[in-house]
């Protein structure tokens, strides 16, 4: 009798530390960050990693959206949040629109951040991180707007693309009588017979759109007169973009055109045998586009010739001049060789699913929908490579890009209106993993 009362306390005592042992497994196992050994072994380091600000209750991160100078990540509950694209810092956070109200991914321009949220879009300096405007929006969106200094550009689920005049919103704010003039900032609405479908796209002096009709049509941004409109045989299966002169089409009839936007006629056709529903992107010469079934194409986007192909790819996040940066078919960061599309290696990115596809620099923005957030760069590129706006490179080497200056840290006039409590940010390192994260070289 001793011998089996022994045993069964050995067997209760261990009975009681499993649930500590499986705490610290589980611990271990769902560490966030990509451990820097493993990065290293790939010719990339960690450039800084912070946490958005959220209600960890009942918050997750939703969209993760950068240009430039500023990684903005948006959580459910209507907080949003931003980094210095450099630096990490996190320079603001601000609540936007209805608690929980759906959202979609921010938009830029120099001076401001603009989000949809339910029914409203909400510009916000993009310095101070300030609410600078507030409007009721005219019907339901279907994407994000498209800005730039002088007009806002939004599509709609009736088919409906409308443009406001910024600087009369910002007149018509100042007066107070922004909610019910909105219409006098309106310069006008152009309807079609079905939805707007992806973000408009401005190129100079005109607006490019598509409808779920097949159409695609370029108007003058100041009084939306017919371009062009051309017609594909099915509708866009993915969000237009462009290379120089030319606006990258993907359709559902498996074809990707390049259009001239001067004349609205075909450059090119490439037929990739299955339907693209993910962001055709374009850094310098090269158009990556990735059909269903996942296979990753590079073409390049002045002839339309195949240049290679490459299974098992799911995403393009982002290229250097010698390397393309991708997301495989088992969540894994894999890098390949931009030129010949061989595979360098790879990296599990673990719970990072919020990854930002950067057509602007070569640096790769991760995120968790917990609030992690994490920059990655090659060893050695202190600053960006800068492919939409060559002009922000530095002229020689050691100097600086000329990046506008922050004008204030957080303060207390930044915080959300009737901020919850247990909103924060963790300050403590998440641990490493180092075992439970393994390169592997394909």
């Amino acid at each position: 009798m001793p011998v089996v009362r022994c045993f069964l306390l050995v067997a209760l005592a261990w009975s009681c530390c499993l649930p500590a042992v499986e705490a610290q497994g589980i611990r271990r196992s769902v560490s966030p960050l990509i451990p820097e050994s493993s990065l290293n072994r790939l010719g990339l380091t960690r450039e800084w990693w912070g946490h958005a600000v959220t209600n960890r209750q009942r918050d997750r991160i939703t969209h993760l959206t950068a240009d430039e100078f500023l990684v903005v990540a948006q959580s459910s509950s209507g907080i949003t949040s931003a980094f210095d694209a450099e630096t990490g810092r996190l320079k603001w956070y601000t609540l936007v629109g209805a608690v929980d109200a759906p959202a979609y991914a921010g938009s830029f321009n120099d001076d401001y951040v603009f989000v949809i949220s339910g029914a409203r879009l909400t510009a916000i300096n993009r310095d101070k991180g300030d609410v600078a405007f507030t409007f009721p929006l005219p019907s339901q969106p279907s994407a994000p707007v498209a800005v730039n200094d002088d007009q806002i550009f939004l599509g709609c689920l009736d088919g409906s693309l409308y443009a406001f005049d910024l600087k009369q919103v910002l007149s018509l704010h100042q007066q107070g009588r922004l909610n019910s003039f909105i219409d006098a900032a309106q310069m006008w609405r152009y309807r079609t017979s079905e939805r707007v479908t992806s973000p408009p796209i401005i190129q100079g002096s005109n607006v490019l759109f598509a409808s779920k009709n097949g159409s695609v049509y370029s108007l003058a941004a100041l009084n939306r007169k017919m371009a062009f409109q051309f017609e594909t045989d099915a509708a866009l299966s993915a969000p237009i973009a462009r290379y120089k002169d030319l606006m990258i089409l993907a359709s559902e009839d498996y074809n990707v055109y390049a259009i001239d936007t001067r004349s609205g006629r075909m450059a090119w056709q490439f037929t990739t045998g299955h339907v693209i529903k993910k962001d055709p992107l374009v850094i310098n010469d090269d158009l990556f586009v990735i059909p269903e079934y996942g296979r990753l194409y590079r073409v390049n986007a002045a002839t339309g010739e195949r240049l290679w192909a490459k299974p098992d790819i799911t995403q393009v996040l982002t290229a250097s001049p010698t390397r393309l940066y991708t997301v495989d078919n088992r969540g894994h960061l894999r890098v390949l060789d931009r030129k010949t599309g061989d595979t360098v290696g790879s990296v599990p990115l673990g719970t990072f699913s919020l990854r930002v596809v950067n057509f602007m620099t070569d640096r790769i923005y991760l995120g968790t929908e917990s609030g992690l957030v994490m920059a990655v760069r090659e060893q050695g590129a202190e600053f960006p490579n800068y492919y939409r706006r060559p002009e922000l490179q530095p002229m020689a080497p050691g100097v600086a890009p000329k990046v506008p200056a922050p004008k204030s840290d957080i303060s207390d006039d930044n915080a959300p209106p009737d901020a919850d409590p247990t909103l924060e940010t963790d300050d403590n390192s998440p641990p490493e993993a180092e075992a439970d994260m393994t390169e592997e070289e394909n």
